[in-house]
């Protein structure tokens, strides 16, 4: 029937009291009632024997009264009314009969239960802002992994973009420069051409004769006439010749690039000679 436990921390109790001369076991009801459980003198040294009464004395009162139920125990001085100090044991009763019907010493208060719920309230708290604080941690870090992965990609879009336009320069300028080229050699082409033609009525007029076999001037001109021609002029103006009468024109023209001696040049206009017909 003894709690080993209970004797144990009465025992340590009583080991911080030199001198005692009368140990008191009282019951303590609702209200502060209380009641003389074991009364008696302290004649035995050893603490533990001490305990181990009236911790047997507690519980054989509990097991006639039931429930939980409070106890103090209260140590004399000899020849001294007020006691040096006291004890609570709290013990509950093994019997099961005494559950229903039975006024606890200590049941639940207002007071108590407030305490409690609070304290439930305060680890319920703690636990949501734990959670709470690690979701926004995890938050916080895919949220910087992304920012750093998304100024990754623009700058690297960035770099794309750049690469782009100084291709897009780079082209532009070789293609300027291959225009200017080509037009350079185009005027070029057409200068000597133009020295080439003239060159033989020059040395002509200065040997004053016939040197060199000069080509009619105006047959080239006639070429060069219908060469500046736009396309609608050159069709509005076939439309009102005869195929013979264009068919002469073309050989004059003929003529005349055989006499200057260009390359392959476009037709009058985009046209082609005319085969029996108007030209295509």
């Amino acid at each position: 029937m003894s709690d080993p436990g209970l004797i144990a921390d009465v025992s340590r109790w009583l080991a911080r009291h030199r001198e005692i001369g009368r140990l008191v076991l009282r019951h303590v009801g609702l209200g502060g009632r209380s009641a003389i459980v074991l009364e008696q003198d302290v004649t035995e040294p050893d603490r533990a024997e001490l305990a181990r009464q009236m911790v047997d004395a507690a519980l054989a009162d509990v097991a006639s009264l039931g429930g939980v139920q409070r106890y103090v125990v209260l140590a004399y001085r000899p020849n001294d009314a007020r006691s040096a100090g006291r004890y609570t044991l709290r013990v509950r009763s093994d019997d099961e009969l005494d559950i229903a019907g039975v006024e606890e010493s200590e049941p639940p208060t207002s007071e108590g239960l407030v305490a409690q719920t609070m304290r439930h309230h305060e680890v319920m708290y703690r636990q949501a802002t734990q959670t709470i604080q690690a979701i926004v941690g995890d938050l916080r870090d895919a949220l910087r992994d992304s920012r750093a992965r998304c100024e990754s990609l623009e700058k690297r879009h960035f770099d794309v973009v750049e690469l782009l336009e100084r291709l897009h320069t780079e082209d532009a300028s070789r293609r300027l420069l291959e225009r200017e080229s080509s037009t350079r050699m185009d005027r070029e082409q057409a200068a000597f051409d133009k020295v080439m033609l003239l060159a033989p009525t020059v040395l002509n007029r200065i040997a004053g004769g016939k040197v060199l076999p000069a080509p009619d001037m105006s047959e080239i001109a006639l070429a060069a006439f219908f060469e500046s021609l736009k396309p609608e002029q050159f069709e509005a103006i076939t439309k009102t010749l005869e195929p013979p009468q264009l068919a002469a024109i073309f050989s004059m023209l003929e003529r005349a690039r055989t006499l200057v001696g260009t390359k392959e040049q476009p037709n009058p206009g985009g046209a082609t000679p005319p085969a029996n017909g108007r030209p295509t």
